[in-house]
């Protein structure tokens, strides 16, 4: 009993120790500023949107202490909407990238800075505002034929929206209400 008492009370405060640092706090992780270094040019960033997903494309920096480009979000229908960094891309000579996993329909501020070693980093850009796309509308006309053997035929009307590229069939029955993927078809 005196062991399990002494094991507990060792793994609680390496735990408690442990939980006290502020590595990863947003609050007091100020990135290091070098006033010097080039600064992304705010009006040479672009953006395309997808349902979930953002492309970005910027003018690349000249200066040679940049290794990369530290990418900042926030997501504006959140309550907090403090910029942090979502992603250094490590590669001087890059100008694109495609930020993915987002929310349909949702507003997110970007910032990107030029990023040198040891975490310093230019001035950030001027923070921009994008908006995902909506999901696309459901397929107008569905139907499904069962009084064949063994087999149920579905029907529908491709959709309207051209840049539909595959169609995914679920199928879920009285027995078990969970769907289950039977096929993607283009």
């Amino acid at each position: 009993m005196k062991n399990w008492v002494k094991i507990t009370s060792t793994l609680l405060l390496t735990l408690l120790i442990s939980g006290c640092s502020t590595k990863n706090l947003g609050e007091g992780n100020q990135p290091k500023i070098d006033e010097t270094l080039e600064v992304i040019d705010s009006n040479s960033i672009r953006t395309i949107s997808g349902i979930t997903s953002i492309a970005f494309e910027w003018q690349k920096v000249d200066d040679s202490r940049v290794i990369g480009y530290n990418l900042y979000r926030a997501n504006l229908s959140e309550e907090s909407t403090k910029l942090k960094q979502v992603e250094f891309i490590k590669n001087r000579y890059t100008s694109h990238y495609l930020d993915d996993d987002l929310k349909p329909s949702t507003k997110y501020a970007y910032m990107l800075s030029s990023g040198t070693v040891n975490d310093i980093e230019s001035k950030p850009s001027k923070t921009f505002q994008v908006m995902t796309l909506p999901r696309p509308e459901p397929i107008s006309f569905i139907q499904a034929i069962s009084n064949l053997p063994r087999q149920i035929k579905v029907i529908w009307r491709p959709h309207q929206n051209e840049s539909i590229e595959y169609y995914k069939v679920f199928r879920s029955t009285p027995q078990d209400p969970d769907w289950e993927k039977l096929e993607t078809l283009d």
